[in-house]
């Protein structure tokens, strides 16, 4: 082992233990705990004609709800059923195309959420914007 790994400090157990209590404290103080997850989604027509749910469903210890909307824009709803009041945040128009599979990143932090479809990141929702055109990779079966 080289001299510069010995002389790094190790953290010892109270420090470990205080650095984990911390972040349970400031999840728990949170309406809506921090989250990072993928969701894949099958787009057989965009934009829909109606309200769309794309994905719905548990996280942690509340629920998200992924939705389209006719003129092509994307929001996220967290929600729970403690009567907590829910966080709903809508995202840039895109134009996704037709018959296609996206990988959706979802990233909740400090109650801020971020959108990536296909790894392009969505800015906040403006009804008068230029759609992104995003390709998806195509439907298999």
């Amino acid at each position: 082992m080289s001299e510069s790994q010995l002389s790094e400090p190790v953290p010892d157990v109270d420090e470990f233990d205080n650095a984990i209590q911390s972040y349970m404290d400031r999840m728990a103080a949170l309406r809506y705990a921090d989250l990072t997850t993928w969701i894949p989604c099958t787009i057989d027509r965009w934009p829909p004609s109606d309200e769309t749910t794309l994905a719905d469903g548990p996280a942690y210890s509340y629920f998200l709800r992924l939705s389209g909307f006719s003129d092509g824009h994307l929001a996220v709803t967290l929600y729970r059923d403690d009567g907590t009041p829910p966080l709903h945040t809508e995202f840039h128009r895109v134009a996704l195309s037709e018959n296609s599979t996206f990988l959706i990143y979802l990233s909740v932090r400090d109650e801020r959420v971020t959108l990536k479809a296909s790894s392009t990141e969505l800015g906040p929702y403006c009804p008068d914007q230029e759609p992104l055109s995003i390709q998806g990779s195509p439907r298999r079966g």
